[in-house]
């Protein structure tokens, strides 16, 4: 036998039997489309139901809300137009009145300048009047003369040639020289400190009461005195009534005499004498200042030494203060106000 013939026969292998595939399939899909058409028909009822409820229910009240907005929308245009047409109004009653500010600027113009070079022209007045100031006066001219040839106007032409006259009268009229006079009075008064008194007055301030412990002292430096024999009766009294009776005939050459510490208030109230003047000079004041230069002198010629040059100086100085003028001369400018209110009065037509 051969070999072949030898091996076992292989066993028979039991096969299932296999389901279709398609089958499967088939009935899978039909599953998804019945519950695809499931949900569909519960969200076709859902629609159709909440809509209807939905169209019920929020339609009037949207209605509603709208018609209100609309309402409230139609009250606010018309509050608006009216504020617009108000504005309209202020803006043409605001132009009237530029334009007639205007006109009224420009018709005035001239009397606003006319008006304040009248003023200038009282000021100038009053400062020369008043306190004699001539060049605030000419310089306040010199404004009205530019205001007025701003103008340009031929009828106030002749105003302007009155106001050169009066210009040129002020600034060349005789002036008091308050400054020099101040200055020089200041010198007089810084020169008292150095000015040697009169002898009779030092010998007056130097004279000083003899105490009692000098008078004991001369007492016993003195030599011995021999005793005079006593005097009568009579003689004692007449010598008793001698020391109480003092007869003085130097009644008119008799001046007071001061302590030695006088000797420097002496000298400080005849500096502010003279300080004095010089403020009485500033406030064009000319009693005043006649006063004090005069009793300055006085004092001068009884406590210094008149023998001395600086005290001679100091007098000659004082005479010639006396005689300086305080006063400026007043030069007339009121012709050119006049003239000018003459014009203003024409243009007026009064």
């Amino acid at each position: 036998m051969s070999q072949e013939e030898n091996k076992p026969a292989p066993e028979k292998i039991e096969q299932k039997p296999k389901r279709p595939r398609g089958s499967f399939s088939a009935r899978f899909s039909l599953l998804i489309s019945l519950l695809a058409l499931a949900a569909s028909g519960y969200l076709g009822y859902e629609l159709l139901y909440k809509q209807q409820d939905l169209l019920t229910s929020d339609v009037a009240s949207s209605t509603r809300q709208l018609r209100a907005d609309v309402e409230k929308l139609k009250e606010m245009s018309n509050t608006s137009q009216y504020d617009i047409n108000r504005l309209k109004e202020d803006q043409k009653t605001l132009t009237e009145a530029m334009r007639q500010t205007s006109q009224h600027l420009g018709k005035s113009r001239v009397d606003w300048v006319m008006a304040e070079t009248e003023q200038l022209m009282i000021i100038a007045n009053q400062r020369v009047q008043l306190a004699g100031d001539l060049d605030t006066a000419a310089v306040a001219l010199e404004i009205a003369d530019q205001r007025l040839r701003d103008l340009a106007d031929p009828d106030l032409t002749p105003v302007r040639k009155i106001l050169a006259k009066e210009i040129q009268s002020l600034k060349s009229a005789e002036r008091a020289d308050i400054t020099g006079i101040a200055l020089r009075l200041s010198t007089l008064s810084d020169s008292i400190s150095s000015l040697p008194l009169s002898l009779e007055f030092q010998q007056t301030i130097q004279s000083k009461p003899v105490s009692t412990e000098e008078k004991t002292k001369e007492q016993k430096a003195a030599p011995a005195v021999t005793p005079k024999p006593k005097p009568g009766f009579f003689a004692e009294l007449w010598a008793d009534i001698m020391s109480v009776i003092s007869i003085r005939t130097n009644v008119e050459s008799y001046k007071p005499l001061l302590p030695p510490e006088k000797q420097y208030y002496l000298r400080e109230n005849l500096r502010l004498l003279i300080l004095g003047a010089q403020q009485a000079a500033l406030r064009a004041d000319a009693n005043t200042y006649s006063s004090n230069l005069k009793l300055a002198k006085k004092w001068a010629l009884e406590y210094f030494d008149t023998r001395s040059q600086a005290v001679a100086q100091l007098i000659s100085e004082i005479d010639a203060l006396s005689k300086a003028s305080l006063a400026s001369a007043k030069p007339g400018i009121s012709e050119s106000l006049n003239a000018l209110r003459a014009v203003s009065r024409k243009k007026a037509g009064l």
